[in-house]
């Protein structure tokens, strides 16, 4: 399970009958706000507008997903309908390939892959 999966430890324990700070917490708090600092110093204004009021790197996470997963959708199913394309007349087969190779390379990036099969027919 990576770090922005995972969920935070209980703040505090109880240890010889006393109730003290988790030093899991602590490490995971920490680890937690450094990676929230770097995503968040990383993201553009649109994006940052999308995580005003989440905590932690789960929050922003899942927040960006809900955002972003149906442009990805649409665009998985654009580049699908695009792996049926036929060399067109007077077009190259250098150019053809290039189209070929740029709808994987695209579905590749939005890490939908297409298996060899496939790709043949």
């Amino acid at each position: 399970m990576n770090h922005l999966e995972e969920e935070a430890p209980a703040m505090n324990i109880t240890r010889n009958g006393k109730e003290e700070i988790n030093p899991d917490y602590e490490v995971w708090l920490n680890n937690d706000g450094l990676l929230t600092s770097w995503l968040l110093g990383t993201m553009n204004e649109e994006a940052l507008s999308l995580v005003v009021g989440c905590d932690t790197t789960s929050q922003i996470w899942r927040c960006l997903e809900d955002h972003y997963l149906a442009s990805t959708k649409e665009q998985e199913i654009h580049l699908k309908g695009q792996l049926t394309i036929k060399q067109g007349d007077g077009e190259s087969l250098e150019i053809f390939i290039r189209k070929f190779k740029g709808t994987y390379d695209g579905l590749a990036a939005i890490r939908k892959l297409v298996d060899d099969l496939d790709k043949v027919f």
